[in-house]
Parts: C-alpha cells; structure tokens; sequence
C-alpha cells in the first residue's frame, strides 16, 4: 500500500492521484470521492501491481478530520 493525495477530479468526475513524486494520473476508486477530499491522503494500490494502474482503497482518516468520510 501507498499513501497518495487527491490532487482533483476532472470534469467527469474521475479522481487524479499522486504520490512518491510521480505526476498526478487517472485512478480508480472503491469509494466515493468528493471535491472537498481534495487534498487529502489516500490509501492506493495498484491493479495487477501496475503503478500506472492506481486504485483509491479509501481516505485516510485524521483525528478531528474527515468527519464526514
């Protein structure tokens, strides 16, 4: 697992992910992503261990933070 960052959402909806100094790209996600995650962390994985295949497993929690997640 790797800890990213929700950079955007395109104009279809689509989450834009970035981590480990690798350009924001496409990804998947298994959980519904908001404008307001934008900015935070995220749990990713990778399809078939294919890092230019990221898929969001969730929003990292924070204490006093992502209440509504």
């Amino acid at each position: 697992m790797v800890i990213g960052v929700l950079t955007s959402l395109d104009e279809q909806g689509t989450p834009l992910v970035a981590w480990d100094g690798q350009a924001a790209m496409p990804c998947r996600t298994l959980v519904q992503l908001h404008a307001f995650h934008v900015g935070e962390s995220v749990a990713l994985q990778f399809e078939r261990r294919d890092p230019t295949r990221p898929l969001v497993m969730g929003v990292v929690q924070v204490q006093g933070r992502n209440a509504d997640t």
